[in-house]
């Protein structure tokens, strides 16, 4: 890992898992008494996990650039987590919602999709870029 781009793999890793690590502490913080279900819950739940995605993706992508299947694979990755995540929350005085679950899969879903466009925007762009024009 030498050369300008040796620091995007490990800054993109550091992004994603301290994304992850944050959303796993602030599921599993037990809410205080009287703190009632906020009606922006499952648009909460679908930008924490659209950017969790975001962020897997574009890590995954540094670590293997060429591997197929790579929104399946992080989508699926983070159905597991999502539904990890739902499971213990009951033991943090927290509670599970299949409908958070919901949320959370439709926020992968939308992250994956915008990174992968985008980065297929970028490299469309740069692409154009290097051709040399007549």
């Amino acid at each position: 890992m030498t050369g300008a781009g040796s620091w995007r793999r490990p800054l993109a890793w550091a992004a994603a898992v301290s994304w992850a690590l944050l959303l796993i502490t602030l599921t599993h913080v037990p809410k205080p008494p009287g703190v009632l279900q906020t009606s922006h819950d499952k648009s909460l739940h679908f930008i924490a996990y659209a950017v969790l995605a975001f962020l897997f993706y574009l890590a995954a992508v540094t670590q293997w650039p060429r591997r197929g299947g790579m929104p399946l694979w992080v989508v699926l990755v983070g159905a597991v987590f999502a539904a990890a995540d739902e499971i213990s929350q009951p033991y943090f005085g927290r509670s599970s919602d299949v409908l958070d679950f919901r949320a959370d899969m439709i926020g992968l879903i939308a992250g994956v999709l915008l990174a992968a466009i985008g980065r297929r925007l970028v490299k469309r762009i740069l692409r154009r870029r290097q051709t040399p024009r007549p």
